[in-house]
């Protein structure tokens, strides 16, 4: 039937063009109705330049702590603690210090909020503390999660890269906690513009707001920051999200990060050997025992949850 299709309208589909309406024929052997919109590749482009080389995310520095996450703690408690960090910054703002001048009050609380923000955000959303924050944890925040959840004049939302510039500076000094690739991020202010100005505003299921946030996965995908949606044995993760299956794959996010920064200090940077060789450890943290479920797998606490609370829909 495609076959048949793709003759049957071959000049269209030769200009390489999207087409102003989707091409649909009815299968005159097979009845099946075939109909092509355009290749959904088209219109997909790069927030972020293109990488061919990964390079490792996690910070680093003496006060760096990779496992540092929050899985196992009262959240609400652990971002209380993460904020009271963010106190200290706005003191470290105020007074200033070697190479660097006190900034008056109303600019120390607009750099706060905005780390406050980030801190929520790192904690509540990412699941890890300021020790185990990663590259991925930032490029979340300002290309997703600030635009839709922190309500800012454009001009006080365009000072959140000068902000976090601060607290990572902070961080670096006061926490031994140094991140390398903050800078670069940072610096990228036309790109950062442009997200905030193309938010439609709206909440997380509206289509525009969905399409939106979509935009940045292949960038999320280039630089292998994002897990597999395949679920060992089981289908595709977050096909029915109870308390469990969401507990575990805040888990297998952080664990990725981690063994993705070791296998590229392993030395394999291509992003498309370090994807097969990431697949392969999610796929066997899916199906070995977890300690927190009496041995049993991952696969295996999805699927009886999966049958306790019903089929999907």
């Amino acid at each position: 039937a495609v076959a048949r299709f793709t003759t049957e309208h071959a000049a269209e589909l030769a200009r390489g063009r999207r087409p102003d309406s989707p091409l649909t024929s009815k299968d005159v052997v097979t009845g099946v109705v075939v109909s092509y919109a355009g290749n959904v590749f088209d219109e997909v482009g790069w927030l972020l330049p293109p990488v061919t080389e990964l390079t490792p995310g996690a910070a680093i520095g003496d006060g760096a702590d990779p496992d540092a996450i929050a899985a196992g703690h009262d959240i609400e408690a652990l971002i209380a603690r993460e904020r009271e960090v963010v106190v200290e910054f706005e003191q470290w703002l105020l007074s200033g210090g070697p190479g660097r001048r006190r900034v008056g009050a109303g600019t120390a609380r607009l750099h706060t909020m905005i780390a406050e923000a980030f801190v929520d955000c790192l904690v509540g959303h990412q699941g890890a503390t300021l020790r185990a924050v990663h590259e991925y944890d930032l490029l979340v925040f300002l290309y997703d999660w600030f635009p839709r959840k922190v309500i800012m004049s454009r001009a006080d939302g365009m000072r959140a890269p000068v902000s976090l510039g601060r607290f990572f500076v902070f961080l670096a000094e006061t926490r031994g906690i140094l991140c390398p690739w903050a800078r670069p991020i940072l610096d990228a202010r036309e790109v950062y513009a442009e997200r905030l100005d193309e938010f439609p505003g709206g909440f997380w299921f509206d289509r525009e707001v969905r399409d939106w946030r979509a935009e940045l996965g292949p960038d999320l995908v280039a630089r292998a920051f994002i897990p597999a949606d395949d679920l060992a044995g089981v289908g595709k993760w977050g096909d029915t999200v109870g308390p469990e299956e969401a507990r575990l794959y805040d888990e297998l996010c952080r664990r990725w990060l981690r063994w993705r920064d070791e296998i590229i200090e392993g030395g394999i940077t291509d992003p498309a050997d370090a994807g097969r060789l990431l697949a392969s450890r999610q796929s066997q943290w899916e199906t070995s025992g977890h300690p927190q479920y009496a041995g049993r797998s991952p696969s295996d606490v999805v699927r009886r949850e999966r049958a306790e609370r019903g089929a999907p829909g």
